[in-house]
C-alpha cells in the first residue's frame, strides 16, 4: 500500500467496476462483484488487491502470488493460482495503469488565488485555475480552465498555459505557449535565451535569441528539466511527449 502521508487512495472498487474500465475480460464472469481495496505488484499482493503480469520472467511470481485478481494476457490466464480472478487484456500493463489510477487520481484543482502570488491585472485566468502560495503571473498571461501554477513557479509575459495544464513549484516559463492537459514538474526552465554568440578575435558577441517555444497538448516535463527557445526558429515538442 502506498504511503497515506503522501497519496489518496479511493475505492473500493468491484472487480467487474474494474474490467470495464480497464477493458479487460472478467473471468469467471460472474465474478464482479467481488471488491478490492488496492492495486500492486504481484509479490506484495492480498486478497483485496488487483495486480498484473505482463512478463513471461514473472510467471513463477503469478503462480505464488496471493493477489485476489490479476490483470495478464489471455496465454497466462490459465497459470493464475486457483480462486485469483482474471482480468484478461492483450495490454495488462497499460490496464494495470488505468487500475491503478482508479485507486490513486490526480488531486483535483480546488480554484484558488494564494494571497502572496503576484498576478498582473491584464492576465487573462480561465475558470477553475489555482495559483499558489508566492507564484508570479506577469503581464500578458494567458491562463486556460482548470490550470494549477505551483508555489513560487513564475510566468513571464506573454506565456499561454492551455487548459488543464499543471506547473510544479519553482518552474520558470517564458517566451512559451503551452499545450493543454500537459504535466511540468517542480524546478522545470522553459524559453530562457538559448546558448549562442558569434565569436573571433574581437571577442563575444551575443546573438539575440528570438524563436518561442512551442509545446503540444499531453506533454510531460520532468523535475529541473530546461527547454531553451532558439535563435530564430522555435523550439517545438509534439502532442503526447
Amino acid at each position: 500500500m502506498a504511503d497515506p502521508r503522501f497519496f489518496r487512495k479511493v475505492g473500493p472498487f468491484t472487480a467487474g467496476a474494474v474490467a470495464q474500465a480497464v477493458g479487460a475480460a472478467l473471468e469467471p464472469a460472474d465474478a464482479g462483484d467481488r471488491a478490492f481495496t488496492d492495486a500492486g505488484p504481484l509479490d506484495s499482493a492480498g486478497p483485496e488487491t488487483i495486480s498484473f503480469l505482463d512478463n513471461a520472467k514473472y510467471l513463477s511470481a503469478l503462480q505464488s502470488t496471493k493477489a485476489g485478481a490479476v490483470i495478464l494476457k489471455p496465454a497466462y490466464a490459465g497459470r493464475a493460482p486457483e480462486g485469483c480472478i482474471r482480468l484478461v487484456s492483450e495490454t495488462p500493463y497499460r490496464a494495470f495503469a488505468l487500475a491503478v489510477r482508479m485507486f490513486y487520481p490526480e488531486p483535483e484543482v480546488t480554484p484558488s488565488v494564494h494571497p502572496t502570488s503576484s498576478v498582473a491585472e491584464d492576465a487573462r485566468i480561465g475558470s477553475g485555475v489555482r495559483i499558489d502560495a508566492g507564484a508570479v503571473i506577469e503581464a500578458g498571461v494567458e491562463l486556460g480552465d482548470g490550470v494549477w501554477i505551483g508555489p513560487n513557479a513564475v510566468l513571464e509575459a506573454g506565456v499561454v498555459v492551455g487548459a488543464g495544464t499543471r506547473i510544479g513549484a519553482g518552474a520558470i516559463l517564458s517566451h512559451c505557449l503551452i499545450g493543454t492537459d500537459c504535466r511540468i514538474l517542480a524546478g522545470v526552465s522553459i524559453g530562457t535565451r538559448g546558448f549562442g554568440f558569434a565569436m573571433d578575435e574581437r571577442g563575444h558577441i551575443d546573438i539575440p535569441q528570438l524563436g518561442r517555444v512551442v509545446i503540444g497538448n499531453g506533454v510531460e516535463i520532468g523535475a529541473n528539466s530546461a527547454i531553451d527557445r532558439g535563435m530564430s526558429g522555435d523550439t517545438e515538442i509534439g502532442d503526447g511527449v
